[in-house]
Order: C-alpha cells, then structure tokens, then sequence
C-alpha cells in the first residue's frame, strides 16, 4: 500500500493509515539497527481493530530473524486504528500547501530531476 500524500488520500482517510504506520514501524525498526532495510506489511479486517497479519521482511540484512521481529513488532507497537491516529498524530486535517512532489509536475521533477516547463533553476 502506497503512502504517498495528495488531495485524494489525506492521512485522515483510513486507506493511507496502515500505510503510514508500517513505514512507521519499519523506520523504527531500521532506527534500532535490528536491520538494514526493513519492509511492513500491515492486514486488517472489517471489524477487528489489530492486524490480522503482520509481515516483516528485512531483505537478509535484520540482526534477528524476521519471525523475531514480527512478534516484536506486535507487542511494542498498538496499531489498532485509534492508536494510529493518536501516536502518527493524524488527527487534524492537513492544512499547509502540498509539497512540490504532490503534484504531477511536480512528481516529474521530483523523480526524474527535470525542472517543470516554464521554472527556471
């Protein structure tokens, strides 16, 4: 699941949460030098608050095995919908003006390093 921000899918929309929170968790993950890289894969289901599935997958490069990391990972992080909202701090609705990256002139500057028609260097 994409985390990307755009006026389409604000943090405020369920559909972003999990998203957010896996990168969430993966950082942290990385942070505490348990791995390299880390990758999240966050399930849930209609009416269950948790996740049904965790998934952590540090590409060979995790300090302990993957099993470890996810039983880890569910004891130290609440990710039922509430705690998201509460600990990511998405409460409040996005306010300030979407980077350049949010839009898609802006996506083609960001990811190829080409300047939108018309701005200068």
């Amino acid at each position: 699941m994409a985390a990307e921000l755009s006026p389409e899918r604000t943090p405020l929309k369920w559909t972003g949460r999990p998203a957010y929170a896996a990168r969430w968790v993966a950082k942290n993950v990385v942070a505490a030098g348990l791995a390299r890289r880390c990758q999240v894969q966050l399930a849930y289901a209609i009416g269950v608050a948790r996740p049904v599935s965790i998934r952590v997958d540090t590409f060979g490069t995790g300090t302990v095995a993957d099993e470890v990391l996810e039983k880890a990972v569910r004891k130290t992080f609440d990710l039922r919908p509430t705690a998201i909202i509460r600990d990511l701090g998405l409460q409040s609705p996005f306010t300030g003006s979407w980077p350049p990256m949010a839009t898609w002139a802006g996506r083609t500057w960001g990811s190829c390093g080409r300047k939108p028609t018309g701005q200068s260097s």
